[in-house]
């Protein structure tokens, strides 16, 4: 893995796997953040060039269904980050504390 990604999508699972170390089941889900993002990107590029508001084929204004599409996106994002365990806020550790103990359990081994 990865597959394919677009450049945010490569850029995140760099930085992220550098730190962490997933088993194959964690890795599958980070790998559809990973995707998630690359969506999320071309989406918020789709509204950058067309704008907020879109005419429909009757004419009339609307907003543009990227908008939407983006903020369902967003949920997905936060739901797959949540089973990975990085936005639990009943963790007492911080994301950067998590990184650290991952990678002492990594040098430990």
């Amino acid at each position: 893995m990865p597959k394919e990604l677009g450049e945010v999508g490569q850029t995140l699972f760099d930085t992220i796997t550098a730190d962490y170390d997933y088993d194959e089941d964690e890795m599958t889900i980070f790998y559809s953040i990973c995707r998630t993002v690359d969506v999320m990107d071309r989406l918020e590029s789709a509204i950058e060039e067309k704008g907020t508001w879109v005419r429909g084929a009757n004419g009339a204004e609307s907003l543009n269904p990227a908008i939407q599409e983006l903020r369902m996106q967003r949920k997905d994002l936060v739901a797959l980050w949540k089973s990975l365990g990085h936005l639990d806020q009943s963790d007492p550790l911080t994301t950067s504390a998590r990184a650290r103990k991952a990678a002492r359990a990594r040098w430990d081994r």
